[in-house]
């Protein structure tokens, strides 16, 4: 079965469409967002950097319609561009001092998980390189 992000909580569920265990919210009102967020689309990297984000948003921002348009946002903008959306204008100062607070990492869940694989490769030439040789006599 599939697994999703709570567009809401920023916790795993299962389905894009099912309600969350953790918030007991639903779906997104928007279906796209709700499948978007899910590991049909998404690496697992990519879902934990967001799910980071979302639950980062919803610490700081106590009103749960600015926190969704925040995260809209974010996945609507560089360098995520996971989406295309309109943030409503009375919302876009309270979203830019939002995500200024959060200090949005200016790399995007790709170039982390690049990054991760590289570091996982040389841990991986550094243990065979301290590996015991075969010697025999």
């Amino acid at each position: 079965m599939t697994q999703a992000l709570c567009f809401n909580c920023g916790s795993y569920k299962f389905g894009a469409l099912s309600i969350c265990d953790d918030c007991g919210a639903g779906a997104s009102n928007n279906q796209d967002i709700s499948i978007a967020l899910t590991d049909h689309f998404l690496s697992w990297e990519q879902l934990d950097v967001y799910a980071d984000i979302r639950k980062r948003i919803k610490v700081i921002e106590p009103d749960p319609e600015v926190g969704n348009w925040a995260f809209v946002h974010y996945l609507a903008n560089p360098p995520e561009n996971l989406l295309v959306a309109e943030i409503p204008h009375r919302f876009e100062l309270l979203i830019s001092a939002l995500l200024k607070q959060l200090k949005v990492p200016i790399a995007g869940a790709e170039v982390i998980y690049n990054r991760k694989l590289e570091i996982e490769r040389a841990n991986r030439q550094i243990a065979q390189t301290n590996s015991p040789k075969d010697v025999s006599l």
